[in-house]
């Protein structure tokens, strides 16, 4: 037995059905310049709601509270483009179309026994033997697993809506019998949906089990993935706590800790994106999400309070990378330690972690002056006044780790 900690459908998931307007949506294109129309959103987005869903999981993020599939705007246009990306391309369409093509049960040669052998396997064959184990994989591993479920039969591509895709969390097994429990976007809010089937009778379809009736599904496998970060929409939580957006303002210069997609060129850099102090009122590279820090399990943390003492990290709204310092390295102007933003949509290591100390005793909240300590080398997040650089800070303040105290070191948090 395996399970994914901390996701549940009826809380991780999204609670509206897969039931969307009338808004066309694009094609999926095939070898040979075939184009097969997705038609448009009333179809159905289930492989887009599938890997969102697993999207907003792995950066630690809450998916946003709606109780109807939105008509426009951000979260449809994100989770239209992810119903792309749930095809695979060009993979997904050739297995889907190669398990439509399979017979249900394996086809022998009609020879007496003992020569009546299997010469073409069945669908659920191929379920328990090839993919079964990277779904079983992924959950030991602590990862959700995406699957697409195999419901048409035959050749046509035109058929391939008529399949569906699921998002496996847990599983057990008891003997033979397997349980695969999924989120299923045409039942949101359901944690007792589970695929359920016997691994020593391979030649059956499988059932798809919910306590109010079931659907046969005749098999399924493993779809890709690739992490995207979802849309920047702004959680309802104050400041201050797990998972909301802040700025930061230098206190002895009024300026907002900022990044912006430009990477450090100095000698002596990592290269990595540069940090930089820059004047009021600043544009979108001025907002960090507070997050859990690097290791620790981000469902548990979100929307707690931070108190002194605490070890966070901050992602850049913008660029989806974490705040960041480390050894050996000089900054630009003052050759202090070097401060960056780094990793990939949000994810990076121990060197994105920083402890807060509060200037006042309480929890963090708007309007505290804290300082932020990079916990592997004890340096204080800190700028100072007359120091930057036209390419290296892009005219704006240098920012800086710095080893001693000072109140260059102070920053106001605000939401």
């Amino acid at each position: 037995m395996a399970a994914v900690a901390d996701f549940l459908p009826s809380t991780s998931a999204f609670r509206f059905k897969n039931d969307w307007p009338h808004v066309p949506v694009a094609t999926i294109p095939l070898p040979g310049g075939i184009k097969i129309p997705i038609g448009d959103a009333s179809n159905g987005l289930c492989g887009g709601m599938v890997y969102a869903v697993r999207d907003y999981f792995e950066k630690g993020l809450k998916v946003p509270v709606l109780t109807k599939a939105p008509a426009s705007g951000p979260l449809f246009d994100y989770v239209s483009s992810r119903l792309l990306d749930s095809f695979d391309l060009p993979l997904g369409p050739a297995k889907y179309l190669d398990y439509m093509r399979a017979p249900n049960a394996d086809k022998k040669l009609a020879l007496p026994a003992p020569f009546n052998v299997v010469f073409e396997r069945g669908v659920m064959w191929h379920t328990i033997n090839e993919e079964l184990g990277k779904v079983t994989a992924d959950l030991d591993a602590g990862h959700l697993s995406c699957i697409g479920l195999v419901c048409a039969t035959g050749i046509n591509p035109f058929a391939l809506g008529k399949n569906h895709q699921v998002l496996a969390w847990r599983y057990e097994t008891s003997g033979d019998t397997m349980k695969l429990w999924v989120y299923d976007p045409n039942r949101p809010g359901r944690d007792d949906a589970r695929l359920e089937f016997s691994t020593a009778t391979p030649s059956k379809k499988c059932t798809i089990t919910f306590t109010n009736g079931s659907k046969s599904v005749r098999g399924f496998f493993r779809v890709g993935y690739e992490l995207l970060s979802p849309p920047d929409e702004r959680p309802i939580i104050a400041p201050g706590r797990v998972g909301s957006w802040i700025k930061l303002t230098h206190v002895n210069t009024g300026k907002n800790l900022h990044s912006h997609p430009f990477d450090y060129a100095h000698p002596g850099t990592s290269r990595q994106q540069q940090v930089t102090c820059d004047d009021p009122p600043g544009d979108e590279g001025d907002w960090w999400r507070v997050r859990a820090a690097h290791g620790a399990n981000e469902h548990s943390a979100w929307d707690g309070a931070i108190s002194g003492g605490m070890v966070v990290r901050l992602e850049h709204i913008v660029t989806h990378r974490n705040l960041h310092s480390h050894l050996n390295h000089p900054s630009p102007v003052t050759h202090q330690q070097e401060l960056t933003c780094y990793g990939s949509n949000g994810v990076g290591d121990t060197n994105d972690n920083w402890r807060v100390e509060l200037a006042a005793p309480g929890a963090l909240q708007a309007g505290a002056t804290i300082r932020l300590i990079h916990v592997n080398t004890n340096v204080a997040l800190h700028s100072h006044a007359g120091f930057s650089h036209s390419v290296n800070t892009r005219g704006e303040q240098e920012v800086t780790g710095y080893v001693r105290r000072d109140d260059n070191d102070l920053w106001s948090v605000s939401g």
